[in-house]
């Protein structure tokens, strides 16, 4: 099991690395500045964090500072994902940008709900570690819905929708659902299963 994690681990690197290789080469990152910058930061964080042991302070803490800048970012992602899909009906966009608060509260609501999965604190793990993993989650999976309610918008009003576009949210849809769950299983399995190195 120790080896196909770490190999999941260097795949999805990999995958970032072609994905960043692509957006800089065909010129995309222009467009995509966001998602350009989420990528980038998501590789330097891979980065900083390899030079420590994955049980050590220093890697704890050089994640939750990656992590909180991801996150961060990945907000804007959203928000630029909205953009990009709405560009060209100036008054859906205009509709949307007033929906747009309600369906993140909405969000964030139902992403609240979570923090309850996993409030028993699994021998072995600090505390501070899994609350953080779990303030971590709750906002992915808020994005998530954001995603998806992003995606039941443009699907009620017949949006013709460039295929990167497309992509660019189900690709993110999929990686916060992961994201999401994956996040909930370290806050619920003890530490030693669930080791990288």
């Amino acid at each position: 099991m120790q080896g196909f994690t770490q190999g999941m681990v260097y795949l999805n690197l990999a995958a970032v690395l072609v994905l960043l290789v692509r957006l800089f080469a065909l010129g995309l990152f222009r467009i995509y500045r966001s998602l350009f910058f989420y990528l980038l930061t998501y590789t330097l964080q891979f980065f900083a964090t390899a030079i420590f042991p994955i049980t050590s302070a220093a890697y704890s803490y050089s994640y939750m500072v990656g992590e909180s800048a991801n996150v961060a970012l990945s907000m804007l992602v959203v928000l630029e994902l909205y953009r990009l899909a709405l560009a060209g009906q100036p008054a859906l966009a205009g509709f949307g940008r007033k929906t747009v608060a309600y369906a993140m509260a909405l969000a964030a609501v139902v992403a609240a709900g979570g923090v309850m999965l996993d409030t028993i604190v699994p021998p072995g793990q600090s505390r501070f570690t899994h609350h953080f993993f779990t303030a971590e989650r709750t906002l992915d999976f808020a994005i998530l819905i954001f995603l998806l309610l992003i995606s039941a918008f443009l699907t009620w009003f017949p949006v013709k929708v460039r295929r990167n576009i497309v992509l660019y949210i189900a690709g993110f849809a999929v990686f916060y659902l992961s994201r999401s769950f994956g996040l909930l299983m370290i806050n619920l399995l003890p530490p030693a299963s669930l080791s990288v190195v």
